[in-house]
């Protein structure tokens, strides 16, 4: 109920389309429900961070792709960074490499997918194999920040990997 003077939570909803176009809109609500009214005829890739909705509203849709960012997965690992240094590191270390693969070639192109399955691939096999091996032998206790950055991460190999077969789409 409205009370006077008194603030609101709301929320807004970003989404950047593939011509480089923005649009924002207002709801009241951050629930799955936003989703299915704005991109109920939607196909395509749809590159998101981790929030559960978009799960939520992807699954059974076979028209979309579900890619997600590596910016967000990045995040994490920074604020990690102070209790698992040198875990951090490696990590920080992979993920950079992706980035630096994609400088190579403009996106969207062959040159670009070539390079991700010779090069980035192999980056993405290996920073997943580290990070499984790290949750399984670690003594850190699952509210660790390295923790939970890892099971981030692993949680998300599907569509943090899509980005390898198809080069228009972008890492974030």
């Amino acid at each position: 109920k409205n009370q006077p003077g008194k603030m609101r939570q709301g929320y807004f909803w970003a989404f950047y389309g593939c011509r480089q176009e923005l649009f924002f809109h207002f709801s009241p609500s951050r629930s799955r429900v936003v989703l299915d009214d704005l991109l109920k005829d939607f196909t395509g890739v749809l590159l998101t961070d981790g929030y559960a909705a978009y799960e939520s509203f992807i699954e059974g849709r076979t028209q979309i792709t579900h890619a997600q960012c590596w910016t967000h997965s990045r995040r994490n690992f920074i604020q990690a960074g102070q209790i698992a240094p040198q875990q951090t590191e490696q990590v920080l270390k992979a993920i950079q490499q992706l980035y630096l693969v994609e400088k190579e070639a403009p996106l969207g192109s062959e040159e670009l997918g070539k390079l991700r399955q010779r090069k980035s691939a192999q980056i993405v096999d290996a920073l997943f194999s580290y990070l499984d091996k790290q949750v399984a032998e670690s003594v850190f206790l699952p509210s660790n920040a390295f923790h939970k950055a890892a099971q981030y991460v692993l949680n998300r190999r599907e569509p943090l990997s899509a980005f390898l077969d198809n080069p228009n789409i972008p890492l974030d």
